[in-house]
């Protein structure tokens, strides 16, 4: 769903925000791997999702957490609803929630500026 954001931009009314989006988006995809939100977990989810009909997100009913103090270890289940990790990527090990939360106010940021930069 965060991917649509992009193509909502690319198909805009707007000349001058399809443009934007277009020049942006090659920037995005030059960014190393490892240090951008869009092509880390944006760009990749959808293409998990669409050409692999893979979620990074552990599917499972419940994880298993061990727990070690300094008298032994035991085990304990959390509740899949409580925690969704991302399995894989720079965001691995990340709540799924939190890097879409992370998602939202980055695109919230490239929409403000190409906001701002059409006002110019």
């Amino acid at each position: 769903m965060l991917r649509t954001i992009g193509d909502a931009l690319d198909r805009s009314s707007n000349r001058f925000v399809r443009q934007e989006y277009q020049r942006r988006i090659l920037d995005w995809k030059a960014e190393p791997k490892g240090t951008s939100i869009w092509r880390d977990f944006i760009n990749q989810e959808r293409t998990n999702i669409v050409h692999e009909y893979v979620h990074g997100t552990f599917q499972g009913e419940a994880l298993r957490l061990l727990i070690e103090d300094g008298q032994g270890s035991t085990f304990t289940d959390i509740d899949a609803d409580v925690y969704w990790p991302l399995l894989g990527g720079p965001f691995a090990g990340m709540d799924a929630r939190d890097a879409a939360g992370e998602a939202i106010k980055w695109w919230e940021l490239q929409i403000e500026e190409i906001d701002d930069l059409s006002r110019d």
